[in-house]
């Protein structure tokens, strides 16, 4: 039997997909260790994509001519529109597709830029934040234990029980 905390993000991940999945006012009481990770790893996210995943409305025009203000525009959509836009758009014009194209590769390389600065500004910050002090001990287990835990149980086929433990939510 393992035990997971009920304030560690894996289980706010699995609770999450577990309410989007079956209901908003269900809550699991317990589970087993092999649906969970592939809830964690891959289902979890694979729902953000396609279902959840917004980065936005769809245009006001829109909304008003069709009536789409009921439908989100999941992030694989734009995506997509990220990749296809440009293809579509050279068959019209070829600068426009690489402008497009450029425009794009700017605000990857800006967004990378931003990202791993934030990253490094939040390593560092941690590094001294927490100099000399003990770490904190939690009930659960880390998500690494997890992972070593289900490919043990993969091989084994014998997936054991999770139990949490931590306040109750």
């Amino acid at each position: 039997m393992i035990t997971v905390d009920r304030e560690s993000w894996h289980w706010r991940v699995y609770l999450w997909w577990y309410r989007m999945k079956y209901s908003n006012d269900c809550f699991p009481e317990r589970s087993n260790l092999c649906p969970y990770v592939r809830a964690v790893l891959l289902w979890s996210w694979m729902r953000w994509l396609f279902i959840s995943g917004r980065l936005g409305q769809w245009p006001a025009w829109m909304r008003k001519r069709w009536g789409f203000e009921r439908f989100p525009v999941p992030l694989l959509t734009w995506a997509f529109l990220a990749v296809e836009a440009p293809r579509w758009l050279g068959m019209v014009s070829f600068t426009a597709k690489e402008l497009l194209y450029s425009l794009e590769l700017a605000a990857l390389a800006i967004a990378a830029f931003f990202g791993l600065a934030l990253g490094i500004a939040y390593l560092h910050a941690e590094k001294h934040a927490f100099h000399g002090l003990a770490p904190i001990q939690r009930g659960g287990a880390s998500f690494l234990h997890l992972l070593h835990e289900y490919l043990r149980a993969a091989h084994d086929r014998v997936c054991p029980e999770i139990t949490l433990a931590g306040p109750e939510s």
